[in-house]
């Protein structure tokens, strides 16, 4: 599940929106303690992993076989998404309007994607994604 949680921001000038994620699977975890930030630069045009189970490239440590990508688009701009086999996505819209396999996602829309090896995400206008890079489900449900 996604909660946009208000916290206090260090910035008296920029607004400031925090995600508390919960990846569902079985009995619910622990909750991590850790929190990390990524500047606008570091997720401006491209997918920038910010979950993993390994950390890498200074990624929060998430639950295994998971991997969370943000991206801040420009309109017009163009990203794109390689899945593995035996992999789903779900694309969450945090502000903005993407155009995703022919489909127009608004703010706080999300979809599930599955049965392709890679997708194409553009931006509509100035927008703002998390992609959850996930194993597929046996029953084909890509819903974290």
């Amino acid at each position: 599940s996604l909660d946009d949680t208000e916290r206090v921001n260090a910035s008296r000038t920029e607004w400031a929106r925090v995600f508390r994620i919960r990846l569902r699977e079985g009995a619910a975890p622990e909750p991590a303690p850790d929190r990390v930030w990524f500047s606008s630069a570091e997720r401006r045009g491209r997918l920038r992993l910010v979950g993993s189970s390994d950390g890498r490239g200074g990624s929060l440590l998430i639950r295994p076989g998971v991997r969370i990508y943000s991206s801040l688009l420009d309109p017009g701009q163009h990203v794109v998404s390689v899945l593995g086999a035996g992999r789903c996505a779900w694309i969450h819209v945090v502000r903005g309007s993407v155009d995703v396999l022919g489909r127009v996602l608004e703010a706080s829309d999300s979809a599930g994607i599955e049965g392709c090896l890679s997708f194409g995400v553009t931006a509509r206008l100035g927008s703002e994604v998390l992609l959850f890079d996930l194993p597929a489900q046996p029953d084909g449900a890509a819903d974290p």
